[in-house]
């Protein structure tokens, strides 16, 4: 089976579909508190990549997907957020491989600042007690306002795993409120040096490289009235056109599960901000008849050639509608 898997997508039985791939952080070596694929991991799926698939940049993609002329077995690379190890580890691989990729940027975290969910891994990691001790009184949900043991890193990953996942859905006031709180219960200071610099940035398009936008914040956009949602689309991009001094077409939605995370108020706005397309987190890949504001994207589980091959096909055979 897993033979007539490869065969067929070696042999382009998916012509005419984009899949398009989303890449978080980068490191080194594996951090138990994050999820994150290491640089030999990347390496190795940019070698099969570049054997096996025909990797386009996103403006080309979109064009010839359109168009209805994409390549057998056609692929973008993205990357999401604008951690600093998307410049100092991806990037080089990229160049050493002749790649193209996208660049989703949060803009309200660059230069110093943070993302909402390392924000709190970062106070979970500090906490130096036996346990953490979270109250009604201080805002968290009766869910979270217990007494959490954090002897263990076992336990604080699944501390932070839990706080991340309450945290997620609430208002951006709401939610930067609770982190300050966690901040100061554990005596935190964060990381200024997580996310990449505007220096960085413009390196990353003088490079060839695609930036896109990812909202000021990170909020889900569904939960944000019309005044922030365009606030959180408009001055993203707005700022990121000015560090690298071009327009910049396309948009990555935070988390970005159709229907629970964007809706179609979302799509308009975007097309009012004028970009050219957005991508999504489902699975599935794309089509000549697919939505533009909805393109689904999924993240590489497996290194390996085959099994890497077998996921590209699996997900290949599931078109967006």
């Amino acid at each position: 089976m897993r033979k007539f898997l490869l065969s067929m997508t070696l042999k382009g039985g998916t012509a005419g579909r984009l899949s398009v791939l989303s890449f978080h952080r980068i490191a080194e070596n594996r951090d138990p508190f994050y999820e994150s694929v290491t640089t030999k991991e990347l390496e190795q799926q940019f070698c099969t990549l570049k054997k096996y698939f025909n990797v386009l940049p996103i403006n080309k993609a979109i064009q010839q997907l359109q168009e209805d002329t994409l390549p057998k077995r056609s692929v973008v690379i993205t990357f999401d957020d604008g951690y600093a190890n998307n410049y100092d580890l991806a990037l080089p691989l990229l160049k050493k491989h002749n790649l193209s990729a996208t660049f989703f940027i949060c803009s309200g975290a660059i230069d110093g600042g943070i993302m909402w969910n390392d924000a709190i891994i970062e106070s979970i990691q500090n906490h130096k007690g036996s346990q953490l001790n979270l109250s009604l009184d201080e805002g968290f949900s009766s869910r979270i306002a217990q007494k959490w043991p954090t002897a263990t890193i076992t336990q604080k990953i699944q501390l932070a795993q839990i706080l991340r996942a309450e945290l997620k859905y609430l208002p951006l006031t709401k939610r930067a409120t609770l982190i300050e709180i966690l901040k100061e219960k554990t005596s935190t200071e964060f990381s200024s040096n997580l996310m990449m610099a505007s220096s960085q940035i413009k390196a990353l398009a003088d490079s060839g490289m695609e930036i896109g936008g990812h909202t000021l914040n990170h909020p889900i956009l569904n939960k944000s009235d019309d005044a922030e949602a365009e606030n959180e689309i408009f001055l993203d991009k707005e700022k990121l056109e000015k560090i690298i001094g071009k327009k910049i077409n396309y948009f990555a939605y935070p988390n970005g599960k159709p229907k629970t995370d964007f809706s179609e108020r979302d799509k308009v706005i975007l097309k009012n901000a004028g970009y050219k397309a957005a991508f999504s987190t489902a699975d599935g890949v794309a089509v000549n008849k697919s939505d533009l504001f909805a393109i689904p994207r999924f993240t590489p589980w497996d290194s390996k050639v085959n099994r890497f091959i077998y996921q590209m096909f699996c997900n290949a055979t599931n078109p967006s509608s």
